[in-house]
């Protein structure tokens, strides 16, 4: 089984990604720090260069894989950037589940939390594909 990783630099993202490497699971993963990479040398997976707002970095990521895991996020209630709750945790996802679409992706998991919500808490995130319900 092959499968990508979204926040793989995060608590979670990092722990997922080293249990799935330790099953025998092919591990992509995309990260924007290469700094925050190096604390997973060592763990057997392919770590791609970019953030959820590159569709390009997203489509290679997931090119051939089974499955998604969509970890990463704008977390915390304030940022003096008041636009990047919105570009991360809407637009970054819609291009997550656009490039899981465009690659065939049947699987698709969304982990979040309500310190990611900021301002955006009640809207909708419309989703054009049916999720693939995971035995």
């Amino acid at each position: 089984m092959r499968v990508f990783l979204t926040g793989v630099t995060g608590f979670v993202g990092a722990a997922l990604a080293r249990e799935l490497a330790g099953r025998g699971v092919q591990v992509s993963a995309l990260m924007r720090s290469p700094a925050k990479g190096n604390e997973l040398k060592g763990v057997p997976i392919r770590l791609i260069q970019g953030d959820v707002l590159d569709l390009q970095a997203l489509e290679q990521g997931m090119h051939g894989c089974d499955a998604v895991y969509h970890l990463a996020a704008q977390a915390g209630v304030w940022s003096k950037d008041s636009g990047a709750f919105d570009r991360v945790n809407v637009e970054g996802t819609r291009r997550v589940l656009d490039a899981a679409v465009k690659t065939g992706v049947q699987r698709l998991v969304f982990t979040s939390t309500g310190g990611v919500m900021g301002r955006l808490l009640g809207k909708v995130l419309p989703c054009t594909k049916p999720p693939t319900p995971i035995p």
